[in-house]
């Protein structure tokens, strides 16, 4: 399958959540979008970037991050937004309890497990950015 890619374009003045969205680089127009980050605090560039793609005519919006250290505020703003569905792993602490409707927590120790027994094993763990084993997906049917 092949899917369109636009990037997002964003700018810090300060050293803080507060990112500014300079333009999308890409066509997101009577498409679905997923955005992919790193993680998030306040929500506050994911709120902005989602806000962007819906003015760029965005149908849906989800986004998918690798940690999800979000305050209670953070958490609000996500939920009044946009976003529909936000996926994210278990690997740094959240900050307060999740409307589980709009977020879907996946844990990271079959990963983890799959790394350290892999390394015992001698085997290569570079594959396991190419191929992902289907044990480690179990969960995820609900998605």
């Amino acid at each position: 399958m092949r899917l369109s890619v636009a990037i997002a374009d964003k700018a810090r003045s300060r050293h803080d959540e507060t990112a500014e969205i300079l333009e999308i680089i890409g066509e997101v127009r009577g498409k679905n979008a997923m955005i992919v980050d790193d993680f998030c605090l306040s929500g506050g560039t994911l709120v902005a970037l989602s806000r962007q793609l819906k003015s760029n005519g965005a149908k849906r919006i989800f986004a998918s991050l690798s940690h999800l250290p979000l305050s209670e505020a953070g958490i609000k703003n996500i939920v009044d937004s946009d976003i529909e569905f936000l996926i994210s792993t278990d690997s740094a602490p959240i900050g307060a309890p999740l409307d589980f409707a709009r977020f879907k927590i996946v844990s990271a120790a079959p990963l983890f497990a799959e790394v350290v027994g892999r390394m015992h094993r001698r085997q290569s763990i570079g594959d396991l950015m190419d191929v992902v084993p289907e044990s480690m997906l179990s969960g995820l049917s609900a998605v």
